[in-house]
């Protein structure tokens, strides 16, 4: 395996890692932090396993998260969240490669 594939697994393992734990935090706010990591893990390993598709999503998900964690109030919450939908659909666009596209923006819409 190289290296890029090396680092690629890490980051892989630590997203999954995140995604297990973020069940468990004792706050919204680490809930959130911990999946805002497992999130970003999971664009890099993306990015290095060129797949820009997925990483872009990944991208736009800790945008999606910030939000989250940064707006308390419920309307300007769905006009942050709303704000992002032209640019994640801009972002699905210019990089589609076919079905692995189409698995990374379902992925991203469900999570």
């Amino acid at each position: 395996m190289t290296t890029v594939g090396q680092a690629a697994a890490v980051l892989g393992v630590l997203a999954v890692a995140a995604g297990c734990a973020w069940p468990f935090a004792p706050q919204r706010q680490t809930m959130l932090l911990i999946q805002i990591a497992g999130t970003a893990a999971l664009a890099l390993h993306f990015i290095l396993l060129g797949s820009p598709t997925a990483a872009i999503t990944g991208g736009l998900s800790i945008l999606h998260l910030l939000a989250l964690a940064m707006v308390r109030h419920r309307g300007r919450l769905l006009a942050a969240c709303a704000a992002l939908l032209p640019i994640f659909a801009c972002s699905v666009a210019t990089t589609w490669h076919g079905t692995p596209s189409a698995l990374a923006t379902g992925g991203a819409l469900l999570g």
